[in-house]
């Protein structure tokens, strides 16, 4: 995909592949202690840095998708049914795509919007494109430009 930086190693076809999806003002890097515990679990795992973040660049005339972004690049791997953890936003993407395309093994969600119960209740109708356009929206205006953050060093300080 154009502009998007990934991290990928195989691993045994006969395990599940893991996804990673990161949140608003993060980057690929806050999974790496995940991601090394499935790669010494011989897990497939591939991490990426959306659209603006991190070292993925955001082209202004590029019109993003993230589910067909995913695909993409779920595609090039040959990854299907993959475990999805997303964070923050990123569980709002991942989430998407389950709806849309029924193409994910488990979703595990941490610290996301609709995993939050300030956010929903029995009484709570959600229109789920309000919410994505939301949170495209709020991703293009704020996230145009970040640098990449290296979550690992900032522990260490």
């Amino acid at each position: 995909m154009k502009g998007i930086k990934e991290k990928y190693k195989k691993g045994d076809d006969n395990l599940l592949s893991v996804l990673f999806i990161h949140g608003d003002a993060q980057n690929k890097t806050v999974w790496n202690d995940l991601e090394k515990i499935m790669q010494e679990k011989n897990h497939t795992t591939l991490n990426f840095d959306l659209p603006g973040h991190g070292e993925s660049i955001f082209l202004e005339n590029e019109k993003y998708n993230h589910i067909s972004t995913i695909d993409s690049i779920l595609k090039n791997k040959e990854i299907k049914k993959p475990i999805i953890m997303g964070h923050s936003g990123g569980g709002l993407i991942a989430l998407q795509y389950l709806i849309e395309t029924k193409n994910v093994s488990s979703l595990i969600l941490i610290n996301s919007l609709l995993s939050n119960p300030k956010y929903i209740d029995e009484n709570t109708k959600l229109n789920w494109n309000t919410l994505k356009n939301n949170y495209l929206n709020l991703s293009r205006e704020n996230f145009k430009e970040q640098e990449l953050i290296d979550y690992q060093k900032l522990n260490q300080l």
